[in-house]
């Protein structure tokens, strides 16, 4: 769904939920995202200034991106109740 690059897919295949919602979450995402396509070449780079290598930099963020696909992986998908306290 990330991919598709479209909000009206994911608030269509978002089913028994407030498009509304649907909307901030995705423009939070897309924001969050931007902030560190645009945060990250800076960083990186003002490391390659102070080590003279890129590898430093390309660690750390490889290092966070595994970190992130690990808390992806432990986020429970069965028996979690939605904000409206039906079951998922």
């Amino acid at each position: 769904m990330v991919l598709c690059g479209d909000p009206s897919f994911v608030a269509h295949g978002a089913t028994g939920h407030d498009p509304g919602k649907v909307a901030v979450v995705w423009g939070t995402f897309v924001t969050v995202s931007g902030i560190g396509m645009f945060i990250s070449p800076i960083v990186v780079g003002a490391i390659r200034d102070g080590t003279g290598t890129f590898v430093p930099g390309f660690i750390i963020f490889a290092v966070g991106a595994w970190f992130l696909v690990i808390a992806g992986l432990l986020i429970p998908t069965k028996n979690w109740r939605s904000a409206t306290g039906n079951l998922a």
